[in-house]
């Protein structure tokens, strides 16, 4: 089985610079939205290809005990990422589209049953890695139903390398909100992914030149 999951290919197109953050070394992830592990993962390659490690972050209940069954090696993490409040509620319906309630879409709020939620205690992301023993990383993934300029809000932006943010259907507002953050920590935009991603980095990265790679790794 072939160990590209992104939906977009993006895990592909983005390995040459993950690896040349890591010069070609073992490197550390950081997964938000991370489901149940495998469908749609933009890390699993790495764990599994070039013996990255990292954390990978479920809010979802139904999503994390998917993740706990997955064989994934990275700390496993049944958390929201927030901060100055204790939890949040969310959708107890899992798969893909689970969120916090606060900022679902309209679209999202009519496919949902929004009388059936769970409330999930969260913690600073900050704090997340610390526990798992790691206070930076090479590579953030964040795909949380737009609650991400929230999570940005409770992280340091700063302590990666590369951060990918997942905007398809977010709103403009949020968009911002996460342009800003990740611009305050001195991380500038890349251009060149032809998908729904903020995608910001050092400015030594550059995308124009990249061509999606082919499946390099095989079970």
């Amino acid at each position: 089985m072939l160990y590209g999951r992104s939906q977009w290919g993006e895990d592909r197109t983005l390995l040459p610079l993950l690896l040349d953050a890591t010069k070609g070394g073992p490197g550390v992830f950081v997964e938000l939205g991370a489901l149940d592990g495998d469908t749609y993962s933009n890390t699993i390659m790495l764990e599994r290809c070039f013996n990255w490690t990292g954390v990978l972050i479920e809010a979802n209940p139904f999503n994390f005990a998917k993740l706990r069954n997955s064989g994934r090696r990275a700390a496993l993490v049944h958390s929201a990422v927030c901060v100055g409040i204790p939890s949040i509620s969310m959708t107890l319906q899992g798969g893909p589209a689970a969120g916090d309630v606060r900022k679902l879409s309209k679209r999202q709020k009519r496919h949902f049953n929004l009388n059936q939620t769970v409330t999930i205690p969260c913690k600073s992301l900050v704090d997340i890695m610390a526990d798992a023993g790691f206070h930076s990383a090479q590579f953030l993934s964040l795909d949380v139903e737009g609650a991400e300029d929230l999570v940005l809000e409770a992280a340091d932006p700063s302590a990666f390398d590369l951060v990918m943010v997942e905007t398809e259907g977010k709103t403009n507002g949020t968009k911002q909100r996460v342009h800003t953050l990740l611009s305050q920590a001195g991380l500038q935009p890349l251009r060149g992914l032809a998908v729904q991603l903020e995608l910001h980095g050092p400015g030594k990265f550059g995308l124009a030149n990249l061509q999606t790679m082919q499946p390099i790794c095989t079970r």
